[in-house]
């Protein structure tokens, strides 16, 4: 883990157990010792930098990769690790704002070449950056929704998720963990840095081996992997392969989006000896909801909830106003967790987002008071709390929008329109209308078997009078042929389908070319 505690772990397990498997890539094995041989010169390179601010490290995933942030976290170092798949420009604009005048420059296979310095253009500011001294790691935000945010991680928050994780999915040197995310994505906490805390055994995935059924299958037989975490997207490409059995996995992690109702179903049989388990948070407060799936709702294909707050969350449902709601209601998410980051490099930004407690006189589920000094985050979702305690997502705050005159969550429409056989996925897009102000715009995927059950407008249109109430009827669909564009871990990148759909309606035709995006 990024931090010191997590660099004393790493050496313990690389001194006790130097033979034991640490990483697997492309098809190589690396044992602790080895990964410690990777890290002795790689710390050289650091310290012969001579400085001590800030290093950007694109999150290309290797174990050179993973050895040189090893070794900027021994010299006690921060680390900006933003997605190498942004364009140069981007890297070295996100590198001058979090002040790092050193980039390392990573091989497309994954090996160290040099130290770069942002150009002349992107110059590093002086004086006006302050990092907290419990800080070794800055990650990035998606920008899926706005510019990417530098987010300023906590060692100390990290080091508890480590001790959560380890206890809450026994994690331990017998572990066989599949990172599928990219290094850059808060999720690898778990399934790298913790598996490597506690001395276990990391599959990496490469980016061409995410969207192969063949090749992740090959991955989890080989190499026995016990824990798999990742978005629903890699679950419906084992299932859609009719991949599996796998046996030797114990734990499945659902995470990022919700799971359709034909990859849950389809969980059991690809992981029959697996507890399932629904996990909701984000990089700003890392995981914070969870949920074990009962056998019942994988055999129905339930939409999962986000379920209780982890030890130590705090949860607040907030009105348009600001006001906490009690008992079963729905509102907009605010999270206070003892895992959570210090805040965003701006200021500014960090107190738009990181509130004070709204509702200073409220008890968690437990009894306990919430600490006086820890800010809460807004996440901008949108969840309800039924009558049981158990939270739901309801979508995006910034997916809600208003069709004459009444408020619509997108996300509420696609799951609707899930629940359609023939549907593999959908994307609603909320499209500009002189009359109504917006329309609903379905872009649906069709299975590939869809021939057979005549996918057309009208089967969807039914299928929404059946379970959306008028108002939330999409005024116009298109039916594709090819997946819906991905972001680079298996999420609808939904900018490229809006901009796709106000370009030209004709562009997310059968035969389209989707943009791509480094989301």
């Amino acid at each position: 883990m990024p931090s010191l505690r997590f660099v004393s772990k790493f050496h313990q397990v690389a001194k006790a157990s130097p033979a034991a498997p640490a990483l697997v890539w492309q098809g190589e094995t690396r044992t602790y010792g080895e990964l410690l041989d990777l890290v002795r010169p790689a710390r050289e390179k650091v310290a012969a930098l001579g400085d001590q601010g800030p290093i950007c490290v694109p999150g290309g995933k290797s174990p050179d990769v993973i050895a040189l942030l090893i070794a900027c976290w021994e010299k006690e170092r921060p680390v900006l690790l933003p997605s190498d798949k942004n364009a140069p420009a981007a890297i070295d604009d996100l590198a001058a704002r979090a002040g790092c005048d050193h980039i390392a420059a990573v091989s497309r296979a994954g090996e160290f070449l040099a130290w770069r310095k942002p150009p002349a253009e992107c110059a590093v500011p002086t004086g006006g950056l302050s990092f907290p001294a419990d800080m070794l790691l800055m990650l990035t935000t998606s920008g899926s929704t706005s510019s990417p945010k530098v987010v300023l991680t906590s060692s100390s928050g990290i080091d508890a998720f480590i001790d959560w994780a380890r206890d809450r999915f026994r994690l331990s040197g017998n572990t066989v963990a599949l990172n599928y995310a990219p290094l850059n994505f808060d999720i690898c906490l778990l399934d790298v840095w913790a598996t490597l805390a506690v001395g276990g055994c990391v599959v990496l995935v490469e980016a061409a081996e995410a969207v192969s059924a063949e090749s992740l299958s090959r991955l989890i037989s080989v190499h026995g992997v016990t824990l798999t975490q990742a978005v629903p997207f890699f679950f419906r490409t084992l299932a859609d392969a009719a991949a599996g059995p796998f046996q030797t996995v114990r734990d499945v992690l659902i995470t990022g989006e919700a799971a359709g109702s034909a990859t849950v179903r389809a969980l059991p049989t690809l992981f029959p000896a697996a507890a399932v388990t629904n996990v909701y948070g984000c990089t700003e407060t890392n995981d914070s909801f969870i949920h074990t799936a009962t056998s019942e709702e994988l055999a129905k294909g339930d939409v999962l909830p986000i379920g209780r707050p982890l030890p130590g969350v705090q949860v607040r449902l907030v009105t348009r106003d600001g006001g906490v709601v009690d008992g079963a209601a729905q509102g907009r998410l605010l999270v206070s967790s003892p895992y959570q980051v210090h805040g965003y490099l701006e200021a500014a930004l960090t107190q738009t987002q990181f509130l004070p407690d709204p509702d200073p006189d409220c008890h968690d589920e437990g009894g306990s008071m919430p600490s006086p000094t820890r800010p809460f985050f807004d996440s901008g979702d949108i969840a309800s709390r039924d009558e049981d305690g158990v939270y739901w997502f309801e979508g995006r705050n910034d997916h809600q929008v208003k069709v004459r005159g009444v408020g619509i969550s997108t996300t509420s429409v696609e799951d609707a329109l899930r629940s359609c056989p023939g549907v593999e996925d959908v994307a609603v897009i909320a499209v500009p209308d002189d009359i109504d102000g917006h329309a609903l715009h379905a872009v649906i995927e069709a299975a590939p078997s869809s021939g057979r059950t005549r996918l057309t407008s009208l089967v969807l249109r039914r299928v929404c009078v059946e379970c959306l109430p008028a108002a939330v009827m999409p005024a116009s669909f298109t039916i594709v042929e090819v997946p819906l564009p991905r972001t680079s871990t298996g999420k609808i990148d939904r900018k490229s389908v809006e901009d796709a759909v106000l370009r030209n309606e004709k562009a997310v035709t059968s035969h389209a070319k989707w943009p791509s995006s480094s989301c």
